[in-house]
């Protein structure tokens, strides 16, 4: 009798674990569709509740044939402010690099110069793998979209994938499209056409933890159509809108070290 009451125990504890995780698991219909006006409120409403995190990452960096594993605190906050510390897995440092939307700063130890310019597309291009200033990149690792205008957006549910589609047209001839949670109203994966529907980058979300009860991403992917370069962040741990100081991101120069101004 009491081995079958321990029996009985353990698996009531085992649901209990599961229906306490169900809420991040995608079923297979939601139980409303909701319209597109609905769906772009509702996801604007998940946008509002995050406007920074602090992150440690485990970063791997696939450039074709060379790959890197790397260890990262990431800090990042609406809507243009990025701060990262890149270590090796021994703890060695290897970067720190901020802009706060105006000023882009990059201290590299083993050569002791800081680089430093205009936050522009150029200079963040060169640590991700697509191209797109901080106004693109940041919301993207908060797990946000970000549109310029409604009327140029088609929304809707699709039954194969089981997910919202919002596919935005750009003036310019290019295209954005998402693939949309339908329960949390995060997006799960994120893409970019040029004007000649040729893919330009991808972005992955997957392994959607809860914080602050809000379901985000623990692995976000990177992908570059154009070349073999692939980013992949792994969260280990962190923080929704954690409280930042002024100077987050700005560095704090050591002496002796040469500053390279970039045009």
């Amino acid at each position: 009798m009491k081995a079958l009451l321990w029996k009985w125990g353990l698996l009531l504890f085992c649901l209990s674990l599961l229906s306490g995780c169900a809420p991040l698991w995608p079923r297979r219909v939601p139980r409303e569709i909701l319209s597109s006006t609905d769906l772009l409120q509702r996801i604007q409403a998940r946008n509002r509740r995050i406007q920074s995190i602090r992150a440690r990452a485990r970063v791997s960096i696939n450039l074709g044939e060379n790959r890197f594993t790397l260890e990262e605190l990431i800090i990042v906050k609406k809507p243009d402010s990025l701060r990262v510390e890149a270590f090796s897995l021994i703890g060695q440092p290897l970067l720190y690099l901020t802009t706060d939307g105006k000023v882009f700063e990059a201290l590299v130890p083993s050569e002791n110069r800081l680089y430093r310019g205009e936050a522009a597309t150029k200079y963040l291009s060169t640590f991700f793998s697509f191209r797109g200033g901080a106004r693109k990149i940041i919301p993207l690792m908060l797990g946000e979209l970000g549109w310029t205008d409604d009327e140029r957006l088609d929304a809707h549910y699709s039954q194969t994938d089981n997910l919202y589609i919002i596919k935005e047209n750009t003036p310019e001839g290019s295209r954005r499209i998402f693939w949309i949670n339908p329960f949390h109203f995060a997006p799960v994966r994120a893409t970019e056409l040029d004007e000649l529907q040729n893919p330009q980058w991808e972005v992955l979300f997957a392994n959607f933890r809860k914080r602050n009860g809000i379901p985000f991403p623990t692995d976000i992917e990177f992908r570059s159509s154009s070349s073999d370069r692939r980013i992949k962040m792994h969260l280990l741990e962190w923080e929704i809108n954690p409280s930042l100081g002024e100077g987050t991101f700005r560095l704090d120069v050591p002496k002796g070290v040469e500053i390279i101004e970039m045009k």
